[in-house]
């Protein structure tokens, strides 16, 4: 859902994780969580909007895999004005408790942004700046490669720098807070892309998360904007 959220929504988000301690949580082992959200109108303006996102990572003594995907489809007037597809995958081998290498693939569809997809495959090291036992924070620095293909039709290649920080704080009963941004640059653009979610426990392992989600590219096609921001709002199923 493209736009404002009404206060009072905003409000049963923040109530229900004003309690700072956390849930205990497993070490290793499989992690997940499938999250679900459907926005539709009808009236003066008929709109229908679906989104989901699935996270799952695999988390050894030394190996950890991170596996990410998104997708986003929005109709106003039954005219489809989004669509948008991620795929991401990340692997990570722990040297130190602080200090991991890693190998990351990662794709997007969004026909609507001017790129018609966009491909990164990067390598790098990744540091756990903080970690306490309902925080932690890591920043990451990388170099890889990129193949961009515009809407119409051209294509460009070229080496990428990735940068990239991701911060979570667990309060009482699994709720969350969550925030990352990564920047892919090259010569021809930089991508950087932002995520804020506030995740609240309905009952059992089923929950109800607000995000915030930026996209940014320096140097889109000329009729189109730099800036996409979207806001959902869906239910998230803890696995």
């Amino acid at each position: 859902m493209r736009g404002k959220l009404p206060g009072v929504a905003v409000a049963l988000f923040i109530l229900p994780v004003m309690s700072s301690a956390p849930a205990l949580a497993k070490d290793y082992g499989w992690f997940g969580s499938a999250k679900l959200g459907a926005v539709i109108t009808s009236g003066n303006t008929d709109t229908q909007n679906l989104n989901a996102e699935i996270r799952e990572r695999y988390q050894g003594k030394q190996w950890r895999h991170e596996f990410l995907t998104t997708a986003l489809r929005s109709f106003n007037e039954s005219a489809l004005n989004a669509e948008r597809y991620l795929a991401d995958y990340k692997l990570l081998y722990r040297l130190l408790p602080q200090s991991s290498f890693y190998w990351s693939a990662r794709g997007v569809r969004d026909r609507f942004s001017g790129f018609e997809s966009q491909y990164f495959l990067t390598s790098g090291y990744q540091h756990l700046l903080i970690e306490e036992y309902n925080s932690s924070l890591t920043v990451e620095i990388g170099v890889g490669y990129t193949r961009q293909q515009l809407s119409d039709d051209r294509e460009q290649n070229n080496l990428v720098l990735r940068n990239g920080v991701a911060y979570s704080h667990d309060f009482v009963n699994n709720n969350q807070f969550r925030f990352d941004l990564l920047v892919l640059s090259n010569s021809k653009n930089t991508s950087a892309t932002g995520n804020i979610a506030l995740k609240a426990r309905l009952f059992g392992n089923l929950g109800a998360e607000m995000a915030l989600a930026l996209s940014h590219n320096t140097a889109p096609p000329a009729d189109k904007k730099q800036t996409d921001v979207t806001t959902t709002l869906g239910f998230v199923y803890d696995f």
